[in-house]
């Protein structure tokens, strides 16, 4: 098993979403992690409560909507971690960890540029 996350941004409403099928415009995917598990659960803290279920938080397979201000927060996290950059001696596993933060800074600048008031982002994650 593995962990595959995109981010996506698409039309919020049903008619943007009609109009943008019509064009044959699909979802546009900001970004694609593999088995990138600290971003991931990153993520998931952004979850809304309602997808929780019986057992739990389960959010495999489940649309996370992010906000302008959830998007600024994330921006603001990979940031930070980029900040503290790799020490001497890291592993292969940090190596990784601080590409995957690249590619994660650079999908939410692209992220920012969405009209909020016509688009949404969202986070999506299976495993």
């Amino acid at each position: 098993m593995g962990l595959d996350g995109y981010l996506f941004r698409r039309p919020k409403t049903p008619k943007l979403k009609m109009a943008a099928k019509l064009a044959d415009e699909k979802e546009e995917q900001l970004a694609y992690w593999r088995k990138a598990y600290d971003i991931n659960e990153m993520f998931l803290s952004y979850a809304s409560p309602e997808l929780s279920t019986e057992r739990g938080f389960d959010l495999n397979c489940q649309d996370i909507i992010l906000t302008e201000d959830d998007l600024k927060n994330i921006s603001d996290w990979t940031k930070e971690q980029l900040k503290e950059g790799i020490k001497e001696g890291d592993s292969d596993t940090m190596l990784e960890l601080n590409a995957d933060l690249r590619e994660l800074r650079d999908a939410i600048e692209k992220a920012l540029e969405t009209d909020f008031n016509n688009y949404e982002v969202y986070y999506y994650a299976w495993w």
